[in-house]
């Protein structure tokens, strides 16, 4: 019981990462529930008003179509007002000041990370080296800001940094939460690729704090491994000290 399997995506199709391709995976996982990376109102906008979709939820779609099963968002922590409108500000000038060596290996960075998303799919959204790509964006993107100096810049991607960490938090909340209450078999999780590294430290944490005991099953390239046998393999993980604890 309470099997959850993490399967990192991106949300949008790229290559050989397709609806259709996803929903291969969840039939062979046959899960019971689905936790989607969505909140209540983006749920609502592309489920109950039929909206155009994002590569999961059009994946969760076509199974949907063959066999209804539950699916919810666990994304649920409120952006800050204009958030978003803000990381685009803070993006646009990031890639684009091509004058700093740093903003040319971005740029490099995000353009190799896209043709593996094209050529290997899911194997390496779900892999080291998918992590070491989005860590080495994320370095990059901070020393660019660091040599443009502007404080608002400064201030958004620290602001960046506290919303994603509170959002994660909040997704395993809700998923230990729902599963406190609802038993199932076989769960998963669909979470976008940048959170990779950092959701699993978290998963580390709650699963030494939570009284509720979950099977976290990691997708690893083509391997599915359980949390101890992904921690012997990959090791070396920074624990957040987010403590891990629901009411």
């Amino acid at each position: 019981m309470f099997n959850i399997t993490l399967i990192c995506t991106v949300h949008y199709e790229q290559g050989r990462c397709t609806p259709e391709e996803l929903c291969s995976v969840i039939r062979d996982i046959k899960p019971d529930i689905i936790f989607e990376e969505l909140s209540e109102s983006n749920f609502h906008y592309f489920y109950d008003e039929q909206k155009p979709a994002n590569l999961e939820t059009n994946a969760i779609k076509l199974y949907l179509e063959g066999l209804p099963i539950t699916h919810i968002p666990v994304d649920t922590y409120e952006w800050p007002r204009y958030y978003d409108k803000q990381l685009d500000r803070m993006y646009d000038k990031v890639t684009s000041s091509n004058m700093i060596r740093e903003c040319r290996l971005l740029q490099n960075t995000i353009v190799g990370g896209t043709f593996l998303t094209k050529r290997d799919g899911f194997s390496y959204l779900n892999s080291a080296l998918n992590d070491e790509q989005m860590k080495a964006i994320g370095l990059l993107t901070d020393q660019i800001l660091s040599i443009l100096s502007n404080d608002e810049l400064l201030r958004i991607r620290s602001l960046e940094k506290e919303i994603i960490e509170k959002r994660e938090i909040e997704m395993l909340t809700n998923i230990y939460c729902y599963s406190k209450e609802h038993p199932y078999n076989n769960a998963l999780f669909f979470l976008g690729s940048g959170h990779r590294r950092s959701i699993i430290e978290k998963i580390i944490e709650f699963d030494i704090a939570q009284e509720t005991k979950l099977n976290w099953i990691i997708r690893d390239n083509d391997n599915y491994l359980s949390l101890p046998n992904f921690i012997s393999i990959n090791g070396n993980f920074h624990l957040t000290h987010c403590n891990g604890k629901t009411t």
